[in-house]
């Protein structure tokens, strides 16, 4: 990985620019992977192949993103229009570590490159960002497990490209852990998917809602969003839309706003999640005894209201 330089604060809309504008291909001064990145590296993601335009999203760790498409104030009107993500780490815990942040800067409609800014505010040096991601979240034991490495989207089309023609094992085989595949398990979910996909018919709002977990978990952990809309006609893509937003929403707890994945409860009205010490929990509630459990009653405005 090449290090395009190191900035020790977040950049200014000038030095995003200045960067874009002196980049050229040629000079090499860019990279098409991101490993072990550390605190102040100013990164240039580009690559020629548009199967690898979001392989930087895959860098070892996982991350809460925090503003989409921020538009940077420009210096004056005739300036590019500049826009940027804003991300936080998610800790070995679930919980979201504010010290370590990840700016992504990208000019409107135009797919690459990408500048790539990292920062963790708890040291003033160009140091490793040394933290554990953490497994993998269908890990049953998660204490002595290895910490999770995402597959990089253009691995995962390959494999998705090569299950639709061979049997999963053998792909598994193929592709083997040091590109990224991360079990036989997950070859086994592209090629359903891909069956489901490759039979061009609508998927109904009935099978949406009785394999919803299916829909989330493997669709997509395993494909992109974009090209699965054509699946669906209008109104049950938009039945399927509101369920994966209303999941993603709702994993996070309204009092602290970290993943709740254990120790926590479901509001039976606003479907939020709470942590048991965040919300007070009772012990019959803890233990599974109650009937329901509803935000309101215990002094929480219900989402739903």
């Amino acid at each position: 990985m090449k290090v395009y330089s190191v900035e020790l604060k977040r950049l200014t809309y000038e030095q995003v620019v200045e960067i874009f504008t002196e980049f050229q291909s040629s000079d090499q001064n860019h990279s098409e992977r991101i490993e072990f990145p550390k605190s102040g590296d100013v990164i240039i993601f580009w690559s020629s192949e548009s199967s690898k335009h979001n392989d930087w999203t895959t860098d070892g760790f996982k991350w809460k993103n925090q503003g989409t498409r921020k538009a940077l104030i420009p210096t004056s009107p005739n300036d590019p229009a500049v826009f940027k993500n804003y991300y936080q780490m998610i800790d070995r815990n679930k919980c979201i570590n504010k010290e370590v942040i990840k700016d992504v800067y990208f000019f409107k409609d135009q797919a690459m490159p990408i500048i790539v800014h990292y920062l963790d505010k708890k040291t003033k040096a160009n140091s490793l960002l040394e933290y554990d991601s953490g497994p993998h979240g269908n890990v049953k034991s998660k204490e002595n497990a290895e910490n999770y490495q995402r597959t990089l989207p253009s691995v995962l089309s390959q494999i998705k490209e090569n299950v639709s023609k061979r049997a999963p094992h053998l792909v598994y085989k193929e592709t083997s852990k040091k590109k990224g595949v991360r079990d036989l398990k997950q070859c086994q979910n592209l090629r359903y998917v891909n069956e489901i996909l490759s039979s061009n018919t609508l998927i109904k709002a009935k099978w949406i809602i009785s394999n919803f977990n299916l829909l989330t978990d493997i669709f997509l952990d395993e494909i992109d969003m974009e090209g699965l809309e054509k699946f669906f006609n209008i109104s049950t893509w938009k039945i399927a839309k509101s369920l994966i937003d209303q999941k993603v929403k709702h994993c996070f707890c309204p009092v602290c706003s970290n993943v709740c994945l254990e120790n926590s409860i479901e509001c039976e009205n606003c479907r939020f999640w709470y942590h048991f010490d965040c919300a007070k929990v009772s012990k019959y509630h803890r233990a599974g005894k109650g009937k329901s459990w509803i935000c309101e009653k215990y002094g929480f405005v219900c989402e739903r209201n």
